[in-house]
């Protein structure tokens, strides 16, 4: 049976609001995990996000996110140290810029999505 458009409108304003929910929610926990005004993104961003991947998969990615800084962040200090000891220090660790982490978490995002979707299909 096809919907009336007045049921159509409805539909839409009900995934708008999830939507805009959604978007505040992901930017409360982008803004927690990535505290730096460096690391602030606008809200198209997210939006974007949500088109293409599920909620879940976005959170679990912004939580990799944050291994990942935390990770880049620990061999920075770990360099500090070795070249304080006089050690060589082969490979300059670089800080994690915005743009880094966005691609970070963006290919976490299709990761995930490509590993769901083969998950799906073998069943």
């Amino acid at each position: 049976m096809a919907s009336t458009p007045q049921e159509m409108i409805q539909q839409l304003r009900e995934k708008l609001a999830l939507q805009r929910q959604q978007v505040e929610v992901l930017q409360e926990l982008w803004g927690e995990l990535f505290a730096d005004p460096a690391f602030e993104i606008p809200a198209t961003q997210f939006l974007v996000w949500l088109r293409k991947y599920d909620f879940e998969v976005i959170m679990d990615s912004f939580e990799k996110g944050a291994d990942f800084i935390s990770q880049t962040d620990q061999k920075i200090v770990e360099a500090e140290i070795a070249r304080e000891r006089g050690e060589e220090v082969e490979a300059e660790p670089s800080p994690v810029t915005k743009l880094v982490l966005i691609k970070y978490v963006s290919k976490v995002m299709v990761y995930r999505k490509a590993e769901a979707k083969l998950k799906a299909s073998r069943r």
